[in-house]
């Protein structure tokens, strides 16, 4: 009975490997290095000025002095400052100073 239980907890633990795969494949589109101040507030109301980095048509990478506050399948707002651009999104990841947007609705 405890094998079985074992062998589960592994076949899970491969399935947790095999998505953690497909979030690290590489990008369907090129980003665009873009260097831009903006505003990012999320659905929680945080509210962080940072450096747009580079984008694409379905998402961006920003970065901050830190993440903090911000954690991946946060609703975010993303407003350039000096850009025509608006943006709403999800963040899919994040490290200490950057994150990764994904846009669902993108204007400029």
């Amino acid at each position: 009975m405890l094998g079985r239980i074992f062998k589960r907890a592994e076949k899970l633990e491969e399935q947790a490997d095999d998505s953690l795969v497909e979030e690290l494949a590489p990008r369907r589109e090129d980003r665009q290095s873009v260097y831009a101040e903006a505003i990012l507030i999320s659905r929680s109301g945080v509210e962080k000025r940072g450096i747009l980095m580079d984008m694409s048509e379905h998402g961006a990478r920003m970065r901050f002095v830190s993440a903090d506050g911000l954690l991946p399948g946060d609703m975010v707002k993303v407003r350039a400052l000096l850009k025509a651009f608006r943006g709403i999104g999800v963040v899919r990841w994040k490290d200490k100073t950057d994150i990764g947007i994904q846009f669902h609705k993108r204007v400029g």
